[in-house]
């Protein structure tokens, strides 16, 4: 309907991976901005407990070893477009 033609999408597979969950925190804290923010504005005096709840949150994706890791899917499109 807008006038691409030859539109592929294909899924492609990607797995993410952290050293701990205590890792994965600090980088939600200085990559998820507005994650950060909305606990720094709405629960500032219990932020510890806040990524201590996210760090706990992640029992499912912790490995053996301890790593974190999430498989993930991203859809990548192409296409050309109409004359």
């Amino acid at each position: 309907e807008a006038g691409f033609k030859d539109v592929t999408v294909e899924p492609f597979r990607f797995t993410v991976t952290w050293p701990s969950p205590a890792v994965y925190v600090e980088w939600a804290k200085d990559v998820l901005i507005n994650m950060a923010d909305l606990i720094a504005e709405h629960a500032a005096d219990r932020s510890e407990q806040v990524y201590a709840a996210i760090a706990g949150a992640l029992a499912d994706h912790v490995r053996a070893d301890g790593r974190v890791t999430f498989d993930n899917t991203a859809l990548m499109a192409a296409a050309r477009r109409a004359a």
